[in-house]
């Protein structure tokens, strides 16, 4: 490694450097939903030492160690400038490198192009100078921005347990694309067919990575969606099985009453009131007003949660208007439906969660139709304090680690669909989650 430059030479590796971390701070920010705000002022200052890092990685290695090099300072920034945890670090951090290099691929195709049009010979040279890694960075930046919404996703829906099909895959992808980088950079980016043959392969290699991921998700989606209606069906055999046990005790009830009726008015009397006294609570109760919901995944989605509320022996009360029968029951996409059925199992599982941690111990569901918006509002009691400005922030449960995705992951994907809107309240003791689906907006993007 020849550190003998002068100081100009290194004041511009830095500069391009610094460029390179910035940039993969702006795309995890797209990524990530998130706004600079939300990053802690002295976790910036990270960008120095990150920077100086990859200029003596760039410096030391000439081949594929290079990119592991590369990808390692943006983990680095994913954890502690943008403090991300557990398998996103990685995940996020092979995307954005595989967005990287693409980025540059976009940059030395045109800049070949440019040459090859007009007969120039500047890609070599300007593939040295700095403003080189500000252009790469601009590429970089807007095609994520461009497929923020995919990306994220996918990203996402990537676990522990994807995560050695995403590492195999993204490492046989990152191993191409730098390869062939790599290639270009030998041949100074001068386009010709060997220019236009490795685009091919790396545009090839990538698209492939990302169908492979997608349909391994999504097949994992359908066993996943399976398995819940399998947990559905069960629940409805229990309040099936329930609700005859319940049909066969009160025939028996009216047989006894009506021995009684005949043999003696008052003794019959005394057991009504007995019967009375032992009626314990109106649990089910709620299972007509539910039948409302033209929409069957979101019954019976409702259904299980109401149902493990009932386990809990929580007080529920579930208000829905007749009015949402008239809805039709194919209005909204599968895709948004999907999304609907995530967040609201979330929110149930949030209520359900604080009302059984709170002394009252009370839930209330009420759906309603306003216009043409469909409105759930889940209000459940809770102990202790809640912060209204923290519960949306990226960590932020009150269910402690390991459990939901918390109210920040909820709100990214309800700023992706544009008939969805939610807020939060307290009122007297009820924490309230209202979310709000636009059906106006979606007949007209539906007959579209």
């Amino acid at each position: 490694m020849n550190l003998d430059y002068d100081l100009i030479t290194w004041v511009n590796y830095f500069i391009g450097a610094f460029v390179c971390c910035f940039s993969g701070i702006i795309v995890g920010k797209i990524l990530l939903n998130k706004k600079f705000k939300d990053i802690k002022l002295p976790r910036y200052f990270l960008i120095i030492p990150f920077s100086i890092f990859l200029v003596f990685n760039n410096l030391a290695f000439d081949n594929i160690l290079k990119m592991f090099g590369s990808i390692l300072v943006l983990s680095l920034i994913y954890r502690y400038i943008l403090e991300q945890k557990g398998v996103k670090i990685f995940t996020y951090s092979m995307a954005s490198f595989v967005i990287f290099l693409l980025g540059e691929l976009s940059f030395a195709l045109v800049i070949s192009l440019f040459d090859y049009l007009f007969h120039l010979s500047l890609a070599h040279d300007v593939s040295k100078a700095v403003y080189s890694n500000i252009l790469i960075a601009i590429f970089y930046c807007i095609m994520t921005y461009i497929f923020r919404k995919k990306l994220a996703y996918y990203l996402e829906k990537i676990d522990k347990v994807h995560i050695f099909i995403a590492f195999f895959q993204g490492l046989l992808t990152l191993f191409i694309t730098f390869s062939s980088l790599n290639f270009l950079y030998i041949e100074k980016w001068q386009f010709s067919y060997k220019f236009i043959l490795i685009f091919i392969i790396m545009i090839g290699s990538a698209t492939i990575t990302i169908s492979l991921v997608k349909q391994y998700l999504n097949n994992k989606e359908v066993v996943e969606k399976y398995k819940m209606s399998e947990e559905y069906l069960k629940t409805s055999a229990l309040l099936i099985e329930k609700y005859s046990t319940a049909i066969h005790r009160y025939k028996n009830n009216l047989i006894i009453l009506k021995g009684y009726i005949r043999s003696n008015e008052e003794e019959a009397n005394q057991y009504i009131d007995s019967l009375l006294d032992k009626f314990e609570d109106k649990k089910y109760s709620w299972v007509k007003k539910i039948n409302y919901i033209p929409i069957d995944t979101m019954r019976y989605v409702i259904y299980y949660k109401l149902s493990k509320a009932e386990e809990k022996n929580l007080k529920i009360f579930v208000n829905v208007s007749r009015d949402i029968k008239k809805n039709d029951s194919k209005i909204l996409e599968s895709n948004q439906l999907g999304h609907i059925l995530d967040i609201l199992g979330e929110y149930f599982d949030n209520a359900i969660y604080a009302s059984f941690e709170s002394k009252e111990k009370e839930l209330i569901f009420d759906l309603y139709q306003e216009n043409d918006n469909m409105i759930f509002k889940i209000s459940n009691t809770f102990k202790g304090n809640i912060d209204l400005n923290m519960i949306t922030k990226n960590g932020y449960t009150t269910k402690g680690k390991g459990h939901g995705l918390g109210l920040f992951d909820i709100d990214k994907i309800i700023k992706n669909i544009n008939i969805l809107n939610n807020i939060y309240e307290i009122i007297d003791n009820y924490f309230v989650t209202t979310l709000t689906i636009n059906l106006k907006d979606n007949k007209k993007s539906v007959k579209k």
